[in-house]
Order: structure tokens, then C-alpha cells, then sequence
């Protein structure tokens, strides 16, 4: 289950001690990954990083 509100703002802007990571991605993956991210006002790399630590999560 996706968090929603405070928390996906928290989660997504969690720069700290982070690394960069660069991955390739299909030209569609990366026009859903956009729409999503705007849908949630949101950046994509946040939400990458979200979906990332919900799934880290199970």
C-alpha cells in the first residue's frame, strides 16, 4: 500500500546521506513515471524513491 499525504512528502524529499543511482529506463516507463509524479505533485525522483522504500517495506 502507498503512503499519501505528510508521509510521501517526508519519504520523497529524504535527501540525507543518500547516493546518486543511475538507471535506464524505457522511453514509456519513463513518460508513466513522469504523469505519476505529476498527478501526485510530486518530482519523479521522489517518487521513484518512494515506490522504492514502500516496496523495501514488505
Amino acid at each position: 500500500m502507498m503512503s499519501t499525504g505528510k508521509e510521501v512528502k517526508q519519504l520523497a524529499k529524504q535527501k540525507e546521506n543518500t547516493e546518486r543511482l543511475n538507471i535506464f529506463l524505457s522511453p514509456q516507463i519513463v513518460e508513466k513515471l513522469k504523469s505519476l509524479a505529476s498527478e501526485r505533485g510530486m518530482t519523479v525522483s521522489g517518487l521513484v524513491r518512494l515506490i522504492i522504500l514502500e516496496y523495501l517495506k514488505k
